[in-house]
């Protein structure tokens, strides 16, 4: 969508005043719209039971009315810095993973989560 010529086009007639900042693949916990996507989901899609799309699209109306009714500016709870330094210890294990080539390799490096932290073995 963001690289298709409409979208290219009206950037162009912004003058600089509108950027996109794409962030990396895998990474959607930093993009405020999959956020608030997850936050739909879990809180009205998962639960609910629509009959039609009429019916699931007046039922997210509602919700993001009723959203914005109260609404509060997601805040970060992490500096830069830190999520940088998780990024980079996550890339470093996967290496390690990606690069076993046994089994035996993968079982005592294998990850849990504990507290919303991965960790491996």
């Amino acid at each position: 969508m963001h690289t298709c010529e409409e979208t290219s086009k009206w950037l162009a007639a912004q003058g600089g005043r509108v950027i996109f900042h794409f962030t990396p693949t895998g990474a959607s916990w930093m993009n405020q719209i999959e956020i608030w996507n997850g936050i739909i989901t879990r809180q009205l899609i998962r639960r609910g039971t629509f009959s039609s799309v009429k019916v699931v699209n007046n039922a997210i109306e509602r919700f993001t009315a009723d959203w914005n009714a109260d609404a509060k500016p997601f805040k970060w709870t992490a500096t830069a810095d830190e999520i940088i330094d998780k990024v980079r210890a996550v890339i470093s294990r996967m290496g390690k993973l990606l690069g076993a080539t046994e089994i035996g390799h993968v079982i005592p490096r294998a990850a849990y989560c504990k507290h919303d932290q991965f960790y491996l073995h």
